[in-house]
C-alpha cells in the first residue's frame, strides 16, 4: 500500500506543478491534457495521508503524512472556486442561457427540444451545429419559439460544422473571429435593460493543429474580443475546452470575468464526456458560461441529451441596470 501512497504523491506532485507553472501546459499536448485532472489531486493527497498513516513505520510516519496533508490544504484552497456558497442577489432583468456542444450536430433533436422546452431559455448557444442538424431540429418547432438567429446558421450551406445562436430577443452580430470552427460575438436585445454582449464561444482544444499552439492562439482570439466589452453586460457561453485550472481559462478569468456555476455556488460541475464510456461519468468541466460585473449568476445546471459527449449547461442570469 505504501507503493500506492507514493503513486499518489507523484500524480498530487505533477498536477501541483502544472497548476503552479501554468506555461507547462503549452509544452506539451499530453500536459496540458493532463492538466484538465489537477482538481483530482485533492484525492491523491488526501488519500496518501491516510495511507501514510496506516501503513508507514516509525518516525517518517508522521512526517509524511503531515507533508500530505499540508499539499491537500494547499489544493484545496485553490479549489475555492468549487466550494459552496449561497448565490448573489441582484435586480434586473433575468436572463436564462442555453449551451450545448452537439458533437457535429448528432445530439438527438427530440433530446434536445424536450430540454428546451423544460428549462426554456431565453438564449441558446449551439455548438459544432451542421446543417444536418437543423434539417432535423425543424419540426421540433425550435425556430418558431426562437426567431431571432445569429452565427453559422443561414442556409443553404453544406454539412460544415459552426456555431449558432437562437434567440427570443432581436440578435445581431457583432463580429465572426478568425478562429474555427466557430465563435462570434454578438449583441442581444433583451425586451428591458441594456443590450447584452454575448461569446458564443468553441475555441480549439489542446491536441487541435497537432499541438497546443491553436488552443493558444484561438483562446487568445476570444480574449481579445471580450475585453472591450467588459464594461457591458457580458456572456460568454460555450464549450471553452479548458478548466479553470488551465492558462486559456485562467486568462478570460483574469479579465475580471466570473464562472457562473462558481458564482452561484453551484461548484465543480464536470461536463465531458457524457458518454458513459465504460460506465465513467463526466470528469472534467471544459463547458462554461463567464459573466461581466454587470450580469449576475443566480443558478447553473447541466442536462444530457443522447448523441453527444458533452452535457449541456442552462444559466440563470441578472442583467443588472446601468
Amino acid at each position: 500500500m505504501l507503493a500506492v501512497a507514493w503513486g499518489c504523491v507523484a500524480f498530487g506532485g505533477a498536477m501541483m506543478m502544472l497548476y503552479l507553472v501554468p506555461r507547462l501546459q503549452f509544452s506539451r499536448s499530453k500536459l496540458a491534457m493532463a492538466a484538465a485532472f489537477i482538481p483530482y489531486g485533492i484525492v491523491a493527497w488526501a488519500l496518501a495521508a491516510v495511507l501514510f498513516l496506516a501503513f508507514a513505520r516509525g518516525r517518517p510516519r508522521g512526517v509524511l503524512a503531515l507533508l500530505a496533508a499540508a499539499a491537500l490544504a494547499t489544493q484545496l484552497s485553490w479549489a475555492r472556486p468549487y466550494w459552496p456558497r449561497e448565490a448573489p442577489q441582484a435586480s434586473g432583468q433575468a436572463v436564462r442561457v442555453l449551451s450545448l456542444n452537439m458533437l457535429y450536430g448528432n445530439a438527438d433533436p427530440a433530446g434536445l427540444s424536450a430540454q428546451v422546452k423544460a428549462a426554456n431559455p431565453d438564449i441558446i448557444v449551439l455548438l459544432e451545429y451542421t446543417g444536418s442538424a437543423q434539417t432535423a431540429l425543424a419540426p421540433t418547432g425550435i425556430f418558431r419559439d426562437y426567431p431571432h438567429t445569429a452565427g453559422f446558421y443561414d442556409p443553404p450551406f453544406d454539412d460544415a460544422m459552426g456555431t449558432t445562436v437562437l434567440s427570443r430577443w432581436p440578435v445581431d452580430e457583432i463580429a465572426q473571429l478568425s478562429t474555427g470552427p466557430g465563435q462570434h460575438l454578438m449583441r442581444v436585445q433583451p425586451p428591458s435593460g441594456p443590450p447584452i454582449v454575448l461569446a458564443a464561444a468553441h475555441p480549439a482544444n489542446m491536441t487541435n493543429g497537432g499541438g497546443t499552439g491553436l488552443w493558444r492562439w484561438e483562446a487568445s482570439v476570444l480574449r481579445r474580443a471580450v475585453e472591450g466589452h467588459l464594461k457591458e453586460p457580458l456572456i460568454v457561453a460555450g464549450d471553452l475546452n479548458a478548466v479553470q485550472e488551465q492558462p486559456t481559462l485562467r486568462s478570460l478569468l483574469g479579465l475580471g470575468l466570473s464562472d457562473a456555476a462558481s458564482q452561484a455556488g453551484e461548484g465543480w460541475q464536470p461536463t465531458f464526456p457524457a458518454q458513459g464510456y465504460g460506465g465513467v461519468p463526466p470528469m472534467i468541466a471544459i463547458d462554461h458560461v463567464l459573466v461581466s460585473d454587470r450580469v449576475v449568476a443566480r443558478n447553473v445546471r447541466t442536462f444530457r441529451v443522447l448523441g453527444t459527449d458533452h452535457l449541456g449547461l442552462v444559466a440563470d442570469l441578472v442583467v443588472k441596470p446601468a
